[in-house]
């Protein structure tokens, strides 16, 4: 989640700076070339519009490796609930196989008595 939130932050700090950059560009042209200013102001638009795609794409490719981390984060947790599930069964069948063993175990200790006892 972090590495996504700071990749979004990347984005969106230098769409800031290329905004900055544009913006300062545009003063200058328009400064120098003030004839052609609608040609000017027209690029300008259209180079927004690349910053603004551009950023979107960078948030989306983001928002993609943060589902695809969950996708593995889930596709772990899954795991580890059936590992938990196995190991539960394992003790069970543990349990009920000591508990079993005990009581042959004591049956035969009684059956030695028996026969070889006092």
């Amino acid at each position: 989640m972090a590495l996504a939130d700071a990749r979004i932050e990347d984005a969106l700090d230098d769409a800031d700076i290329a905004i900055t950059i544009l913006s300062n560009d545009v003063q200058v042209a328009i400064e120098n070339n003030g004839e052609d200013a609608d040609l000017i102001l027209f690029k300008a638009d259209n180079l927004l519009e690349e910053i603004l795609l551009r950023t979107q794409l960078r948030i989306q490719i983001a928002k993609n490796e943060l589902i695809a981390n969950l996708q593995e984060d889930l596709d772990d947790t899954i795991e580890t609930i059936n590992i938990e599930e196995s190991i539960s069964e394992l003790k069970d069948k543990t349990a009920t196989t000591i508990t079993t063993l005990e009581g042959k175990i004591a049956a035969e200790k009684e059956d030695f008595n028996k026969k070889y006892g006092e």
